[in-house]
């Protein structure tokens, strides 16, 4: 979040526009986008370990 917050800064510091896409909805899905990404990454490790 704080990434995002530095990015959507106005010239020349910020280089981020997010349309219609709010802040809050990046507050909302990122911990549930990386919860999945964790579980993805973890059930991928437990198929190379079956091999």
């Amino acid at each position: 979040m704080g990434y995002e917050l530095l990015t959507l800064l106005p010239e020349p510091r910020g280089y981020f526009h997010y349309g219609w896409w709010n802040l809050w909805y990046a507050a909302v899905l990122d911990p549930l986008l990386f919860y999945v990404l964790i579980k993805f990454y973890r059930w991928i490790r437990s198929l190379e370990e079956r091999v």
